[in-house]
């Protein structure tokens, strides 16, 4: 059976930012209801359904001026 999809008005009402979990199916705007960690320079983005791992995303580095 092939998988759903979004009518085009449901998928043209969400945010690009949008993560889905494969587990359980939970979705929400990637600053929505995730449970997030961040560990030697990752944010770990999980599930708050199931606690799947959605996500992981480097932290970008300040920036640092340089003296001269």
């Amino acid at each position: 059976m092939p998988a759903q999809q979004p009518s085009t008005s449901e998928a043209d009402s969400r945010q690009k930012a949008t993560l889905f979990c494969p587990h359980c199916g939970h979705e929400s705007d990637v600053t929505g209801d995730w449970t997030v960690q961040t560990e030697h320079g990752r944010q770990i983005f999980d599930c708050p359904v199931c606690y799947t791992t959605i996500t992981e995303r480097l932290l970008e580095a300040p920036l640092t001026a340089s003296s001269d």
